[in-house]
């Protein structure tokens, strides 16, 4: 039988053990990129003992300097935003086309077609890599930029459209009726109504958007062959091909770092928006 000191006890153990476990798992999630960030700073001869410092004894930020002037990483940055740009762009503007038309317009095999454009979840994105050459290259669109902004804004479209319907389904029809009353088209209402409500969803899409477009390495590879248009992910990797530079640890952690720094920036300025774009939609 539980006392009142056993009672008061427990909640303060269990507060206990939320926050170790939590600070567990905090330091497993931040690790890698204390590592990343330490390891760009060290000397080659640190990189290179063993067992490594932890900390480098002298920072050396000419690693940086090295990094981009082995590879030249501002263009392939650029590419980067460039893609990432365009891709934001054209799938909001599908997912919010089709979202909107799912549940503000009725018509017959509307749920159909909405697990129609879920399918593509279902399917592997390296399974799609070569019917998507095989496309791309009969359009003569490899080594173009659209040859990674149409699939990418097809691609993670499911996800943007699912995101946007549930968003919509918690907004009153009535406010789409009124503005048809008052003579507004859809599109006029989807543009002068809707789009105004859907801050917080479609911040949380754009940061998913950057942050996969920015990552992906596959694709970027093999439908772009020129140098002059790889993408950032891309080139780090090449990194360890330039001629007459050899392949230094922290050289190429110095460019990963470089390059992360993008997106951790872009989400700790959004990240109210992002918590609030995949939290209100959730519940009707």
């Amino acid at each position: 039988m539980e006392t009142g000191v056993t009672r008061g006890i427990w909640p303060r153990v269990r507060k206990v053990l939320a926050l170790l476990i939590l600070s567990i798992a905090a330091f497993i999630f931040i690790f890698p990129f204390f590592w990343m960030i330490s390891t760009s700073l060290k000397s080659f001869r640190e990189v290179t003992i063993f067992p490594p410092p932890l900390f480098p004894a002298v920072p050396q930020f000419e690693n940086y300097v090295t990094a981009f002037t082995a590879a030249p990483l501002a263009r392939y940055g650029l590419n980067s935003l460039i893609v990432c740009a365009s891709v934001i762009v054209l799938n909001i503007a599908l997912a919010a086309l089709a979202a909107y038309t799912l549940v503000f317009i009725d018509f017959r095999g509307k749920e159909g077609i909405y697990l129609m454009l879920m399918a593509p979840q279902m399917v592997a994105g390296v399974t799609l890599m070569l019917p998507l050459f095989t496309v791309l290259h009969k359009l003569k669109l490899l080594n173009t930029y659209p040859a990674l902004i149409i699939p990418y804004s097809v691609l993670y479209s499911p996800f943007s459209i699912m995101l946007l319907r549930g968003y919509l389904e918690t907004i009153p029809k009535d406010l789409v009726d009124a503005a048809r009353v008052d003579g507004c088209t859809e599109f006029t209402t989807l543009i002068r109504v809707i789009i105004p409500l859907l801050r917080p969803p479609l911040a949380t899409i754009a940061i998913f958007l950057f942050i996969w477009s920015w990552n992906e390495f596959l694709y970027a590879m093999v439908f772009i062959q020129k140098p002059v248009l790889r993408t950032i992910s891309v080139g780090i990797a090449m990194l360890q091909s330039v001629p007459n530079f050899p392949p230094q640890t922290q050289i190429i952690l110095a460019a990963a770092t470089a390059v992360t720094m993008p997106v951790l920036i872009l989400f700790s300025f959004m990240q109210r928006q992002f918590i609030e774009g995949l939290t209100q939609g959730a519940v009707k």
